[in-house]
């Protein structure tokens, strides 16, 4: 099966940066990717149960791309279990907000199977570091109180009430965060290459079954057999930043909180 990136793939530069910490697991993806479809389909079900229809909040592929926009997925071996995207806010779309350049979650969403393992907090911090890395200073979003524990996860991150905004300005169900977004650090310096002439860096997950694999920097070719169930012990492979020596620990630490 094609690559669903297809000819609007981004280039590998506009990436580079901004998901160069990803925690293992979590993949950068387009909108239209397939497992992307799945969870959809089953947040927009689990609307319909708490709120009695689904969110018909108008979301574009393209809003969910840099430079603007951004969407994640986080996997168990194979099984895609939760995710989330961010783009930049639009005022003339949404609102005024505070800020100066403001990022707006959208389509937070962890599998029934998946709840209190840490995959949550595991995508908000991604998409809240990648946000910031792409010159954001403020996250905000719309939840609802039907999900109290959405709410309880955005608050005891450091969420805090605003103005409504957005689709759901006038909703007495509605609840409206944001929070501060810390600068992101200067660029680091590009790591060597190894002895294969492959510098680390950014993978992204093509689509549907999970090959190829296209790399950053020199790596431009499809990785062979990179089915994610075969890449658990290949990080490269998981569609991350491959860590450092000085940041292996902490990520891997991180990535056992969520399994």
């Amino acid at each position: 099966m094609g690559d669903r990136w297809g000819a609007e793939r981004p280039p590998a530069e506009a990436y580079s940066r901004v998901t160069r910490d990803l925690p293992l697991g979590v993949v950068v993806v387009p909108y239209t990717h397939p497992d992307v479809d799945r969870l959809v389909a089953d947040l927009q079900q689990e609307y319909v149960v708490r709120y009695g229809g689904v969110d018909t909040t108008p979301i574009h592929p393209e809003e969910l791309m840099l430079p603007e926009g951004l969407f994640l997925l986080a996997y168990d071996g194979d099984q895609a279990m939760a995710m989330g995207g961010w783009r930049v806010h639009v005022e003339a779309r949404s609102g005024r907000v505070p800020g100066e350049r403001a990022a707006e979650i959208k389509r937070m969403y962890v599998v029934d199977a998946a709840r209190g393992r840490g995959f949550a907090r595991l995508v908000l911090t991604a998409l809240e570091r990648t946000a910031a890395a792409a010159g954001c200073d403020l996250m905000v979003l719309e939840t609802g109180e039907a999900q109290p524990e959405a709410i309880a996860l955005y608050r005891s991150a450091g969420y805090t009430d605003i103005a409504p905004f957005g689709h759901y300005t006038d909703s007495e169900q509605s609840v409206h965060l944001a929070k501060t977004l810390q600068a992101s650090p200067p660029d680091r310096e590009e790591p060597s290459a190894d002895s294969s002439g492959a510098k680390p860096g950014c993978l992204w997950l093509a689509a549907p079954t999970f090959a190829p694999l296209v790399g950053w920097g020199s790596v431009g070719e499809p990785s062979a057999g990179s089915a994610l169930r075969n890449a658990q012990h290949q990080p490269q492979a998981r569609g991350v930043s491959v860590p450092t020596r000085s940041t292996r620990s902490a990520m891997e630490s991180t990535t056992r909180v969520a399994r």
